[in-house]
């Protein structure tokens, strides 16, 4: 460490603290810190400390969480001295709470806990570390914990098992679905989360793999191909809600306003009030690939499809956390548009034939499996609070 860095430091640790907590997310207002902010606000947590959101580009959210003592400031603003102020705040904050952007521990005297946003599947070592940036780290069942120990590049000590908050939504009644489609009319929805494929398959900084996904998503390789879905859809009486990963360029996704092929984004679902997970819920299948809900979704027990026709060529680049990964990935296989026809028509006919074995990789990959992840969090948050005398 250099000599600036080390008087930044040193003063940062002589900084007095304010009962203050400072959480993250990205999208703001989502993924694992949302339901946590919830149970927050239900504890009257905002009555005694002040609860500040740290949000990228704060200028492009139309509405932002209205309960008292709560406000938003920009999250690592550019600019030196904007830095160090922001810096200097979270110094003096008693608690930091992230799930996506670190909030990095600043202050010897406070609490810096990382709840992820999800179980590793996928190697990020090297590209999302955590390091001594956090005091704690989530993580969703034994299997993980090492796993994800070294993934982060943290030690296994700091390793805590409290379940997933987002996952809560699972066990929690919801109008969403038919909030974001009025005109459902009781038929089935699939929704299609497929992980960042543009540049994924390459190293970090590499090329965008056009050539493998020319629109950036699996099975589907030319414009007719999402005619021929919708039609299979409308056939089967059935919602596809394909949402792009919020990296995936979205010029690549051409629906041509199709009636059973609905794109989603992370503003369309701000907009009405939505999280994602309280529409993953609702839905009656999912199709993913490489991505941490595959393991949430097995909660409720309902068919996933695959999109994994890619795996050998991202095991040879990109590489999984798991030796077993494909021991894992349990569902119908959807390497064409063939496939992709057979699982909607499965969908529509309430068909699921793989429920057992669905069963038991849930068994292996929650821990918890109840709604009640975010008071967990919340509990200990307030134990090491209580410990320290900053409650």
């Amino acid at each position: 460490m250099g000599l600036k860095k080390k008087i930044k430091s040193a003063i940062f640790n002589m900084a007095p603290m304010k009962k203050r907590i400072v959480i993250e997310s990205n999208p703001a207002f989502a993924c694992n810190t949302w339901p946590m902010y919830k149970e927050m606000i239900r504890r009257g947590w905002n009555k005694k400390y002040e609860i500040v959101w740290s949000v990228k580009n704060l200028e492009s959210y139309s509405e932002l969480p209205h309960d008292e003592n709560v406000k938003c400031i920009e999250h690592d603003p550019s600019g030196y001295l904007k830095k160090l102020k922001f810096q200097w705040f979270l110094a003096r904050s008693c608690c930091l709470i992230c799930s996506n952007r670190f909030l990095t521990k600043r202050n010897k005297k406070q609490l810096s806990i990382y709840l992820t946003h999800g179980s590793q599947i996928k190697h990020t070592r090297g590209i999302h570390e955590m390091g001594d940036r956090c005091d704690f780290c989530l993580y969703q069942a034994e299997m993980f914990r090492d796993v994800t120990a070294y993934e982060v590049n943290c030690p296994v000590e700091k390793m805590v098992c409290l379940g997933s908050p987002r996952n809560d939504y699972f066990f929690s009644k919801s109008d969403s679905i038919t909030r974001l489609i009025p005109d459902l009319n009781g038929k089935k929805v699939i929704i299609w989360l497929p992980t960042f494929r543009q540049g994924n398959l390459a190293k970090p900084g590499g090329k965008c793999t056009d050539n493998i996904f020319p629109f950036g998503l699996p099975v589907i390789t030319k414009n007719e191909d999402f005619d021929r879905l919708n039609d299979v859809l409308k056939k089967n009486d059935v919602i596809m809600l394909f949402k792009p990963h919020p990296a995936q360029d979205m010029s690549y996704v051409k629906t041509r306003g199709l009636s059973n092929f609905i794109v989603i984004d992370d503003s369309m679902l701000a907009e009405k009030h939505i999280h994602l997970y309280e529409l993953m819920a609702q839905t009656d299948a999912i199709i993913t690939d490489y991505s941490s809900v595959y393991f949430d979704y097995l909660l409720i027990d309902k068919p996933c499809g695959l999109t994994i026709d890619d795996i050998e060529d991202f095991t040879a680049v990109r590489g999984f956390a798991h030796d077993d990964v494909a021991s894992l990935l349990v569902g119908k296989n959807i390497a064409d548009m063939e496939d992709m026809e057979d699982f909607v028509g499965q969908i529509g006919a309430g068909e699921d034939d793989m429920l057992e074995k669905r069963i038991e990789v849930k068994k292996r990959t929650n821990f918890y499996q109840d709604g009640h992840s975010s008071e967990r969090v919340c509990d200990f948050v307030e134990k090491w609070l209580k410990e320290n005398n900053m409650a």
